[in-house]
């Protein structure tokens, strides 16, 4: 017997049939239609004389109501047909707003979802209730919304959604929440002006020319507070913490950056927000419109995740640093009914395979499906929400490779409406079928990490045996010296400008650039020195930060940042992730010569320059040879006040030799010391020590 296990209405005048052996043509399967409880006739068609997948074309085609109620019988085995695809000819204006609508005299709630024969609204006065005070039914629009209209002040109450649809009653939070009882099991009603810090309407944004004039450093909120004694217990591991004026914030402020990039901070499922022990990275999403109250002071009180978010953004504002927001929509951490997208429009918001599978190219068991119109509005409308209501400066997005390409370029267009200097950036991969690659974004104005100028640095961030150009491994040099113009394409890199590469050497992913070097000495053949390992975390600094592109840095790396030897530490304990702040103290030098690169790139524009044309004019590799690298900037770069700057890398274990020009040169970078001030006057040869680098001008 041919059991059908999946059905999917893909267009009104076509279902889907997926069987659990093959099915030959002609074959008698014993099925049954029915529509809205009525039975209909229909005709079956195949692709191939033998297939597990059947098409079934109703004699009448289905109308949207039809849609809602279309189950096919085999044998008294009922199998619900499930419109996926099809739902996209059923969508609102793409400016439609939805989720709630405060009013201090009425509220208005609106959800999508053409697939419900029913929904009720259900308000609650208190978080904790387990039946609502209040239900309300809501009335279907022709494009799949239903709303309801809520006459008095409802601010401060709570609200889910009870939806009968594909033959189930479920109830759940709102997609389009913008915030939560304690853990996310109600979605909140709040006056979101009561939500706005004292001076929020003066917010002044840290102007930003040019992307390539930003400094990116990555942070997660617990890492950065969690062992930061300078601030009040109670606002480690927090918003406010990060701002508090203690050692992170002052840590900040001494590097000189100009974005913070927080790590992923929207409410997630891995950890529940009352368990101060439980600790997570927060890459599996819940919800996209609402801060962690795992980070509030108070996460019981729908207003203040909103509150302190909003303050914890403003005072980074008034330290001089634009704020970008790490994103994750390429997945969520539950699926099913446990998921609010699947309990408001089953499989819809995710891909489906043909058998009725969830498809994993993300590694997290589930992959959302950007490439359909509702899940584009609800991406789009989250950032777009984020920048107006929380004025976040930029996104990174995490797994970017799998998302839909014309969802990024669209996305793009949109944000740079709204805010012109927005940064957009994301790894050009994911954990399966990639969409988005190194060069998709040419010209697109969006950026993509570089991971040639990772390996390059550091080696495989897999194999911890090998090693990169600053530890001497030989065979790196060609790949570097293209990114530190930007790679350009015209030397066979994937970029037009350089503002589309992020470059950098360490993140959050995989060992930090301390420990991968660390190990791979130890795997080594020769003895490494910990002096030398201290010039390879400098000499990677000199090659992240100066390099053609926007510079990217990991929270610590300035300070050869352990985690213990841990390579994935998504969920290992705060001991383990935690910033410990004497080690900043023990390799002060490595800080103080990041700082000094960091300094020298705000301050010389000539490594910030973003014209391909000037670069190609000007920027010159001079040498490219065995772990060494002469790069040459000329005539004013940039309008940069120095006429002329030599790039000199030195990867190897040996000293090297190079002939300058003739004429007087300053030294203002060597293995030592990194800044604006010249070290020493050059003539003639200068001597590179090994592992390290010069950076001359005049």
């Amino acid at each position: 017997m041919k059991n059908l296990v999946w059905a999917e209405i893909s267009a009104f005048n076509t279902i889907n049939l997926y069987f659990d052996q093959e099915v030959h043509l002609g074959e008698d399967l014993s099925l049954n239609l029915t529509i809205s409880g009525k039975s209909a006739d229909f005709i079956l068609a195949m692709d191939s004389p033998s297939s597990k997948f059947v098409k079934m074309v109703p004699e009448t085609e289905l109308s949207p109501s039809d849609i809602k109620e279309v189950i096919i019988e085999q044998n008294g085995n009922k199998i619900w047909a499930c419109p996926i695809d099809v739902l996209d000819e059923i969508v609102p204006n793409e400016d439609e707003k939805l989720g709630y609508s405060y009013g201090e005299n009425k509220t208005v709630f609106k959800i999508w979802s053409p697939v419900a024969k029913e929904v009720k609204l259900l308000l609650y006065e208190n978080y904790n209730s387990e039946e609502p005070d209040v239900v309300v039914d809501m009335e279907e629009r022709e494009d799949g919304i239903w709303i309801a209209e809520v006459e008095g002040d409802l601010d401060g109450w709570f609200y889910n959604y009870e939806l009968d649809r594909c033959g189930k009653v479920v109830r759940t939070v709102d997609i389009y929440s913008k915030s939560v009882s304690i853990n996310g099991k109600k979605s909140a009603v709040i006056d979101l002006k009561k939500s706005d810090p004292e001076d929020w309407d003066r917010d002044i944004i840290p102007s930003l020319d040019n992307p390539t004039d930003s400094i990116i450093y990555e942070i997660h909120i617990a890492d950065i507070t969690a062992f930061d004694d300078e601030i009040p217990e109670n606002l480690r591991e927090k918003y406010l913490g990060l701002v508090a004026g203690g050692k992170a914030t002052k840590h900040l402020a001494d590097l000189g950056i100009t974005h913070v990039q927080i790590m992923p901070s929207m409410i997630f499922r891995s950890c529940k927000e009352d368990d101060n022990d439980c600790y997570n990275w927060g890459y599996d999403p819940y919800l996209y419109m609402v801060p962690s109250g795992k980070y509030s002071t108070n996460p019981y009180n729908p207003y203040t995740r909103v509150r302190e978010f909003k303050e914890m953004v403003m005072k980074l504002h008034r330290l001089g640093f634009r704020v970008v927001l790490d994103v994750v929509f390429p997945h969520t951490f539950d699926i099913g009914e446990k998921s609010p997208f699947d309990a408001t429009v089953p499989f819809y918001y995710y891909r489906i395979s043909n058998d009725g599978k969830y498809i994993d190219e993300t590694g997290c068991g589930n992959t959302t499906a950007t490439e359909r119109k509702m899940m584009k509005k609800l991406v789009i409308d989250s950032l777009k929400y984020w920048i107006q209501e929380y004025h976040i400066d930029g996104f990174r997005f995490d797994q970017m490779g799998v998302m839909d390409k014309s969802l990024i370029e669209d996305l793009t267009t949109r944000l740079k409406k709204i805010k012109p200097s927005v940064l957009i950036y994301g790894e050009p991969w994911g954990a399966g079928t990639t969409r988005i690659f190194k060069g998709d974004q040419k010209g697109k104005g969006y950026g993509v990490f570089n991971d040639e100028i990772r390996d390059a640095i550091r080696g495989s961030v897999f194999e911890i045996e090998k090693k990169g150009f600053v530890m001497a491994q030989p065979g790196t040099e060609r790949r570097l010296s293209v990114s530190l113009l930007g790679s350009p394409s015209h030397l066979g890199g994937f970029t037009l400008k350089p503002e589309e590469t992020i470059n950098y050497s360490e993140c959050h992913d995989n060992h930090t650039l301390w420990d991968k070097n660390y190990l791979a000495a130890q795997k080594d053949q020769r003895n490494w020195t910990e002096e030398e390992l201290r010039k390879a975390q400098k000499l990677a600094g000199v090659i992240t930060i100066l390099s053609l592109g926007i510079p990217f840095l990991h929270l610590g790396q300035d300070f050869c940042r352990t985690k213990k030897f841990n390579p994935n530490s998504y969920n290992a304990p705060i001991d383990i992730n935690g910033i410990d702040w004497e080690r900043k103290e023990k390799y002060r030098d490595v800080f103080e010569y990041y700082r000094g690169l960091v300094k020298l790139r705000r301050k010389h524009q000539a490594f910030r320059t973003n014209d391909p044309d000037e670069i190609r004019e000007k920027a010159k590799l001079l040498r490219v040879e065995n772990l060494f690298i002469v790069m040459y900037f000329g005539y004013h770069m940039n309008e940069d006040p120095w006429k002329e700057i030599f790039i000199i890398l030195n990867g190897s274990l040996e000293e090297k030799k190079y002939h300058l020009p003739p004429g007087v040169w300053n030294l203002v970078v060597d293995g030592k010391s990194a800044g604006v001030e010249t070290i020493r006057e050059v003539e003639d040869l200068i001597k590179i020590e090994p592992i390290s680098a010069n950076i001359l001008w005049r």
